[in-house]
């Protein structure tokens, strides 16, 4: 409720009072950079408290993870480790439309905690560990002991001037998400997409993701890359939320050295050689998640 999806363009906002509480950003920034240019100062910015959320960044961390009691479980419980690694992919799927709340969450202060729990028991626990960059490190532990979640975001956004410019902000989570299962003893790991919020000045206010997703089991030799659309030529699908991976055995002794996070998406993601391509990943993050013809997960399936 509140939103609508348009599939060229993202997910836009229609609730009356979000738009109502944009109303005069742009003026007022603008007067934010007049008043330091002319005081010959540095150029900073403080946005309004009426466009934030009542909750932290560690807060709204936690609505990545929704379901993990309900699809992580699933993972630690199949026994097969291809069968784990594409459901851990489908967890990570299946919170992303959480991100399209419009409304921004305050920084947390440094050392700030936060601590929940699940209908089953689960636990969560988050910490902000550090202010520049701004970083917060968070831990779940499954109640039945099926995997454990741990990790790190270090948000960050491309180019404040370049936001102004083109009325939009990339949010930028570097980082890594590591989920453990004990019954095939894997450790996966995974990075998140970017987020591109647009109207972020004037305009309809709207979200949609671009970049890509990896995950890799290094002592399985297992790898997927997932492109997030953006209607470029190389694009699979005809709508901006639609996605495209591909799950594909991988000599990681040729990437020791080199750093997890990919900021920038590979210009040849996938194998040349097909043989080596486990499965295909289609489908969309506002919908499913479809496996080689099986699907995953669905937005509307009630567990």
């Amino acid at each position: 409720e509140g939103y609508v999806i348009k599939d060229k363009e993202g997910v836009f906002s229609t609730n009356k009072d979000i738009v109502k509480k944009q109303a005069g950003l742009f003026k007022e920034i603008i007067n934010q950079f007049a008043k330091g240019i002319l005081k010959g100062g540095a150029i900073g910015l403080s946005l309004p408290i009426r466009i934030f959320e009542p909750r932290t960044m560690l807060e709204r961390i936690t609505d990545w993870f929704a379901f993990a009691p309900v699809l992580l479980k699933k993972a630690g419980a199949c026994g097969d480790k291809v069968e784990a690694f594409k459901q851990v992919i489908s967890f990570s799927l299946s919170a992303l439309f959480r991100s399209s709340q419009q409304l921004k969450p305050f920084n947390p202060m440094l050392g700030e905690t936060y601590q929940a729990f699940w209908e089953d028991g689960s636990q969560i626990y988050l910490e902000h560990t550090c202010h520049n960059p701004p970083i917060s490190h968070f831990y779940v532990k499954d109640s039945s002991g099926l995997y454990t979640l741990s990790g790190y975001f270090d948000m960050g956004v491309e180019g404040m001037l370049k936001s102004m410019l083109t009325n939009s902000m990339v949010l930028v989570p570097k980082g890594r998400v590591r989920v453990y299962l004990p019954e095939t003893k894997q450790t996966i790991d995974y990075q998140f997409p970017k987020i591109t919020i647009g109207g972020v000045i004037v305009g309809q206010r709207y979200v949609v993701f671009s970049g890509h997703m990896k995950f890799e089991d290094r002592q399985n030799g297992l790898k997927c890359v997932i492109k997030m659309n953006k209607l470029t030529r190389d694009s699979k699908g005809k709508r901006v939320h639609d996605i495209y991976g591909e799950i594909f055995k991988f000599d990681y002794s040729k990437v020791q050295n080199e750093p997890f996070y990919e900021e920038e998406r590979p210009k040849y993601p996938y194998p040349k050689d097909k043989s080596l391509v486990v499965s295909k990943i289609t489908g969309s993050w506002l919908e499913k998640g479809v496996f080689a013809g099986k699907e995953y997960w669905y937005i509307e399936e009630r567990i």
